[in-house]
């Protein structure tokens, strides 16, 4: 489908390098999600300048064009899909009628889409408008130029769907707190992360077969996992808080709240990859969060000397 392969690449390229260690704690793994990393925009470059069949249209072309990237003469009239393009012919339709005429455009730029269109769609047909205008515009069109204008897809996802933010008063708050107090807050919120630390599929392992094999049925495994994080938030919330950790513990809930949302709109990378993203980016700042949060709470405990015995759940915390 038009667009929506190199859609699926920005995704995973999203999410790439969140390495997730989900026992007791999470440990932090380097990620950029809006502008890519320099290394990133190489991988999507190398995508960007690829033309499997050497027709002149690159591989991201003939997706917007729907021809044939193993088939250099997709319409089979003995020219080139990319010599077509260039001369403002049809690379869909046999010569000498083949004439790209305004209700041929006015077709392509609306994608023929016959059911609502999706956030993909959308934004597929807003880059094959402006990619038309400037092959029509009489100016040859760069490799530059068409860098340009899928990068400006690619670093301008969809704004990130809001997250379900806890505070304060969602909250069981204990003001009184004493060292067993304490130790019951870390081994109960300990052992919430061990009752769920081996349940289902990793999801990266997930999306990552999923976008290898574009198979949406794939993310189905993906159910499981997000029952784990809305189960996670759910106990969470329940936890009665001593004092001292009650800014660590909002923070604890919403890194929750923000993984359980991303996990969910993973279910989307195939068949509306925009929306993916719209869900997903809150993904690696939520394991951040989550990372910032267990170095935190350890800080607190050393602070008012906690300790717990080495079968405890809650020393996890202080490793």
């Amino acid at each position: 489908m038009m667009f929506r392969r190199f859609l699926i690449i920005l995704v995973a390229l999203s999410i790439i390098g969140v390495g997730v260690f989900f026992g007791f704690k999470v440990k932090k793994r380097e990620t950029v999600y809006g502008a890519l990393s320099t290394e990133n925009i190489g991988k999507v470059n190398a995508i960007l300048d690829r033309d499997t069949d050497g027709d002149g249209l690159k591989d991201w072309e003939e997706e917007l064009w729907k021809t044939d990237r193993n088939n250099p003469d997709t319409d089979r009239d003995t020219t080139a899909d990319g010599v077509e393009v260039a001369s403002g012919r049809d690379p869909l339709k046999a010569g000498p009628d083949d004439k790209l005429d305004a209700q041929t455009v006015g077709e392509k730029t609306t994608l023929g889409l016959k059911n609502e269109p999706t956030l993909t769609d959308n934004i597929a047909q807003n880059l094959f408008g402006e990619y038309l205008k400037m092959k029509q515009s009489g100016q040859p069109l760069t490799a530059d130029d068409e860098r340009k204008l899928l990068l400006k897809f690619f670093n301008n996802p969809p704004p990130i769907d809001a997250v379900r933010l806890y505070e304060r008063p969602d909250l069981t708050v204990s003001e009184a707190f004493n060292l067993k107090t304490l130790r019951t807050y870390g081994n109960e919120v300990a052992g919430i992360f061990k009752k769920y630390a081996n349940i289902g599929e990793n999801e990266l392992n997930t999306i990552t077969i999923a976008i290898e094999r574009e198979d949406d049925s794939v993310l189905k495994d993906l159910d499981e996992r997000i029952g784990v994080y809305k189960g996670m938030l759910n106990e969470l919330v329940l936890v009665e808080v001593p004092e001292p950790f009650v800014n660590s513990h909002i923070s604890l809930v919403n890194a929750m709240s923000g993984i359980a949302q991303s996990v969910a709109g993973m279910k989307f990378v195939i068949s509306d990859p925009a929306k993916a993203l719209a869900s997903i980016g809150t993904y690696p700042h939520s394991f951040e969060l989550l990372s910032n949060t267990f170095a935190e709470m350890k800080r607190i405990f050393t602070l008012h000397n906690v300790s717990f015995d080495p079968k405890e759940p809650g020393v996890a915390i202080l490793e």
